[in-house]
């Protein structure tokens, strides 16, 4: 396996973020792959992404014949995602962000495909969970993905 190295590191500038409703058949870099076709609509004039961090519940059983504690992984919580635009409520991504948020979407899934400048590309799926626009200081959005499974991450070729 190979170490990691300066070349590694690369700057989010040049990402390009896109969304369409709905999930793909699969939750790998296959199925993301056929389901965006092309018919996706880029997110215009983004300034801040997070992807998402998941993590997984740590349950104890305290044994008393040993007196140790056993800890047992549960639930994995696929984590939230934000991603930062200036606010243009016609701009086509946006407005299936805000369609899932508070429109007649509303609890329906999306699914988000950032395509980064090394030709690397992450892509994660969930719901609208949070639509804040702000006008003072800066005509900002942020939304937030509450994301279902872990997203998938492909290298750059």
């Amino acid at each position: 396996m190979a170490i990691a190295t300066e070349a590694d590191v690369v700057s989010p500038i040049g990402t390009i973020a896109s969304v369409k409703a709905g999930f793909p058949a699969t939750f790998d870099a296959a199925g993301f792959g056929a389901f965006f076709d092309g018919t996706e609509e880029e997110l215009g004039l983004m300034e801040d992404f997070t992807i998402p961090t998941s993590s997984t519940t740590v349950e104890t059983f305290n044994d008393m014949k040993t007196g140790q504690i056993i800890k047992v992984l549960t639930f994995t919580d696929a984590g939230e995602a934000t991603l930062v635009t200036a606010h243009v409520i016609d701009d086509d991504g946006q407005a299936v962000l805000i369609d899932h948020h508070n429109g007649t979407e509303k609890t329906k899934p999306v699914s988000i495909k950032l395509a980064h400048s090394d030709g690397s590309v992450t892509y994660y799926a969930g719901k609208v969970s949070g639509y804040e626009p702000v006008k003072v200081p800066l005509n900002r959005c942020t939304y937030t993905i509450a994301v279902d499974k872990k997203m998938v991450e492909v290298a750059a070729p």
